[in-house]
């Protein structure tokens, strides 16, 4: 359900080009395209509209995805500001464009929140003893997806109940007031037809003189009916033949039984319907319902291009008469949608008349054409493609490499007990978030991976879920989870931050990548990068001392804080103290107090010495106070 709605987006957008596009073609190529053509190319169009699946993502799934990432992201602001406020309390977390999960014990989530914090894109979320305000939040987002669904449904279920009913509503007042045709002549017509057609099930032939359901007249032949379909002549359509003569008579019924037998062979009333099924699917597409306008008149040239293909010219005027004959006072019923009929209108009449006296066979190079045009409208279909749930669900560009990405919104919660907690790895080219302490029942499938010794219980939500079937993915997923439970060891196990946030049940929350660079690459490359803080600050524990060393003077070089910051984290002892000695001569006390952290305890005893011998009290207890802590 979470993913519907975008795939319904997605191919609404997909086939409105398209049928655009069908729409150029068919005025640029009128001349070399027939009727026939231009009726059945709808299918595709249709096709599409009727299943939004997609393998391929294409521009409306990008698109598409965009839609649902922004208004997951603004939704997320909407409810942690709400309950910042609310508390008063709030905490700095981890928010980068690549959808960055707050909050986490380890060194590397730190700098990512440094990262965050210097691209202007921190959230906020309450801080408690049990995280109520976050849980709150995530509680109302996830009836959200059951409420627009719901928002698309109901629409799309009247619009079609309504088409139901008042077809239901025409075709029993046609049956209340039909009799069986008894003319031998025109019933001795019809079946040489079907015979002629290769119709083994004809269809039945009933008069009507009016619908008794609405007091209208039925104005001209047609066929209607779904399961068991029947063919309907206006009650006094068979006196005026005989008026005509007996030759003209014999031609006119010939003619209008000809081209509703052709509608039967064809299986015209499904199509209609499939039409009104795509109509009601994207009720919120008004283009798309004029389209189905479109559809219904190709309907009806085609078919007098099919009776009037192997017709001489004579044939053809006396067929053109015959429509003519049946024009008389024609106001269609709304009802009649689903039915096909002889004549629906005066000024698509106009039209048909003058298709049938320009017509002309389909030479071999109108066939060629007609093949070329449809797949230029298939490339569409895949240039447009669709909203997948998985990797295709969008694309992201960090350190000059566009990758997929899965993965959706952010998650806020308090860092205490209960709260949620995340930390972001990158091992063999993949970008990966996980969280835990997110609430126990939320609806995650559960999946045993086994990471070196131990067996973990990884949950994966609707969106990561088909990365679970991913090999190289896995294979990334499980240097994670030993990253992770040595990050544990490595900071020790007691005290109350540190036991009530160790990973239990970690869930996949987002994933980008393959990169096919280095981490040394993507770290000299994103560091550069506007939104590349989180990458950056995750992919620098992989990255080689030297390379580490340059990025960490060239923050220095910059001024750059936020850039400082992270990269100061993973230098050597040595360059550390060559830094904070530069510092210390430059009086940066802002980057002086950074690396005054991890000074080993040599360094420290100098600095601090040098500084009282100095004067420089700032930067003293600066020193004093790192050592302290």
């Amino acid at each position: 359900m979470r993913t519907f709605l975008p795939e319904i987006l997605a191919a609404s957008i997909s086939g409105s080009v398209m049928a655009l596009v069908l729409l150029g073609i068919r005025r640029i190529f009128r001349k070399n395209i027939s009727r026939t053509w231009c009726y059945y190319i709808w299918l595709i169009v249709l096709i599409r509209l009727l299943i939004p699946y997609s393998p391929i993502p294409g521009l409306t799934g990008q698109l598409a995805a965009s839609v649902k990432q922004g208004v997951s992201v603004w939704y997320e602001a909407r409810v942690q500001g709400t309950a910042a406020a609310d508390t008063g309390q709030a905490y700095s977390g981890d928010n980068t464009e690549a959808m960055e999960v707050k909050g986490t014990d380890t060194k590397g989530t730190d700098t990512a929140a440094a990262a965050s914090e210097a691209e202007g894109l921190s959230d906020t979320a309450a801080v408690g003893s049990s995280g109520n305000a976050g849980g709150m939040g995530q509680g109302i987002r996830a009836y959200i997806p059951l409420f627009l669904f719901m928002v698309w449904l109901v629409p799309a279920m009247c619009l079609l109940l309504y088409r139901i009913f008042h077809f239901n509503r025409f075709l029993n007042g046609i049956k209340t007031s039909r009799r069986v045709l008894e003319d031998p002549d025109i019933l001795g017509i019809y079946g040489k037809l079907c015979e002629e057609l290769g119709i083994r099930k004809a269809a039945p032939v009933f008069i009507c003189g009016s619908i008794s359901s609405s007091g209208d007249r039925l104005y001209s032949p047609m066929l209607t009916g779904f399961f068991r379909p029947f063919l309907v002549l206006p009650e006094s359509l068979p006196g005026k033949w005989r008026e005509a003569g007996t030759q003209q008579a014999s031609l006119r019924a010939e003619y209008v039984l000809r081209h509703e037998l052709v509608h039967l062979k064809r299986g015209d009333l499904y199509y209609k319907w499939l039409v009104q099924a795509a109509a009601a699917m994207h009720w919120f597409n008004p283009f798309l319902l004029k389209c189905s306008g479109k559809i219904s008149e190709d309907c009806e040239l085609s078919c007098d291009e099919a009776v009037i293909r192997r017709l001489p010219l004579s044939g053809r005027v006396a067929y053109g008469d015959t429509l003519v004959a049946a024009l008389t006072d024609l106001n269609m019923p709304p009802e009649w949608g689903p039915a096909v009929g002889l004549c629906e209108n005066a000024e698509l009449m106009k039209e048909r008349l003058y298709a049938i006296m320009k017509y002309q066979k389909q030479t071999l190079g109108g066939k060629i054409t007609a093949i070329v045009l449809s797949a230029v409208l298939v490339l569409t279909g895949f240039v447009c493609g669709g909203f997948t749930s998985a990797a295709a669900a969008g694309g992201v560009t960090r350190a000059g490499e566009t990758v997929p990405f899965v993965g959706e919104g952010t998650i806020s919660g308090s860092p205490w007990k209960g709260g949620l907690t995340s930390s972001s790895y990158f091992n063999n080219g993949y970008y990966i978030q996980l969280i835990w302490n997110y609430p126990s029942g939320s609806d995650y499938r559960i999946k045993e991976v086994t990471a070196g010794d131990t067996v973990f219980q990884v949950a994966f939500s609707e969106l990561t879920e088909p990365l679970s079937g991913d090999t190289a993915f896995m294979e990334a997923l499980r240097f994670c989870l030993q990253e992770q439970k040595q990050r544990e060891v490595d900071t020790g196990g007691t005290g109350f931050w540190k036991e009530n946030n160790r990973m239990e049940r970690p869930l996949v929350y987002y994933m980008e990548g393959p990169y096919t660079q280095t981490p040394d690459e993507l770290a000299v490359k994103a560091y550069s990068g506007k939104d590349d803080l989180g990458l950056y600050a995750t992919v620098l524990s992989k990255v080689s001392p030297e390379i580490t060393d340059e990025l960490a003077e060239r923050a220095y070089e910059e001024a750059d804080t936020a850039r400082f910051s992270i990269t100061s984290e993973y230098i050597s002892e040595e360059s550390r103290g060559r830094l904070a000695e530069r510092a210390y001569e430059d009086d940066r006390i802002g980057m002086f107090s950074i690396l005054s952290e991890d000074l080993t305890e040599a360094q420290r005893a100098g600095l601090m010495e040098r500084a009282d011998r100095d004067g420089r009290f700032s930067e003293y207890y600066i020193l004093k106070n790192s050592g302290e802590g």
